[in-house]
């Protein structure tokens, strides 16, 4: 026996033995559980979500199922090393200070209180919505329109062949779509199909847009010549639109989307202002004056 303790093999043993015998006896428990790191089909399905980004069941089920062996001991090998680092990472505090993971840790809290406000909308709640928004779904004056466009007509005689023109363009009925090859490239378009004024103000500027609206709607005939701020122009108009506030029912779909956005984050304000209340705020500063909101000192 004594000849057996002197071999170093027995003594590497014994020494190992004993440490582990110690490890056992004055680490905790909850420390030996700290670091162990359990494997199993599931975690790494976890894992294989968030790497190919795919969150469908099935499809992360049929991804994992055609990993061969060698694979899936990769997989492994990666999940074990962000784990430990990942880990390691909490251990020294790296999140505290990150603004980046601060940032998407209040992120996906609002997501979360956004969940629990997930309802159906009643009919009174979509009308008072609407009634209280109307100013979003104001339809905006629009003019719908064609132009034959000339830049230099400076002088009477020149300005006189466009209405020499207007006539016989009118006398053979033609229509924009035929009018095509006729006049000058302009800087913007030729056809303008309800367009915001302000957009037609934009492109030919303000006496443009006085001269149109003195002009009949619909008349199926070519008009002018008016000036823009670019020329003269001969032009078909064929509808003038004022600013009007459009039914709820012509745009109901919209106002429910808008209307759900409105109520969920209004819960959702509302259950942050309650997770708020439940901490003792201690003003420092004197950026708030005299303010005092919920439990501050």
């Amino acid at each position: 026996m004594v000849s057996l303790l002197r071999q170093p093999l027995a003594q590497f043993l014994l020494v190992g033995f004993t440490l582990f015998i110690a490890y056992r006896q004055y680490v905790a428990p909850d420390q030996i559980q700290e670091r162990t790191i359990e494997i199993s089909d599931q975690r790494l399905k976890n894992y294989l979500q968030f790497r190919i980004k795919r969150f469908d069941a099935e499809a992360v089920e049929a991804e994992f199922g055609i990993l061969s062996s060698t694979q899936k001991q990769q997989l492994v090998q990666d999940y074990v090393r962000e784990e430990v680092l990942f880990r390691e990472a909490n251990n020294l505090e790296l999140a505290k200070n990150d603004f980046v993971i601060r940032q998407r840790l209040v992120q996906k809290m609002e997501f979360l209180s956004r969940d629990f406000s997930e309802t159906e909308l009643s009919e009174v709640q979509v009308n008072s919505y609407y009634q209280s928004h109307q100013q979003n779904y104001r339809k905006p004056a629009s003019l719908t329109f064609s132009h034959i466009f000339f830049s230099n007509t400076a002088d009477t005689v020149q300005q006189g062949s466009l209405f020499e023109l207007r006539e016989q363009l009118n006398g053979e009925l033609v229509t924009p779509d035929r009018a095509g090859e006729l006049g000058e490239a302009f800087l913007y378009n030729r056809h303008y199909m309800k367009r915001n004024v302000d957009v037609v103000k934009s492109h030919f500027g303000s006496l443009f847009i006085q001269n149109l609206q003195q002009l009949p709607v619909a008349s199926g005939k070519w008009l002018g010549p008016i000036a823009s701020d670019h020329g003269w122009h001969l032009v078909f108009l064929l509808d003038r639109e004022a600013a009007r506030l459009p039914k709820l029912d012509e745009i109901k779909d919209d106002v429910i989307a808008d209307a759900r956005n409105f109520y969920r984050r209004k819960v959702s304000d509302e259950l942050i202002a309650g997770l708020i209340d439940g901490y003792h705020i201690v003003n420092l500063s004197d950026v708030m004056g005299n303010e005092v909101k919920g439990d501050t000192q």
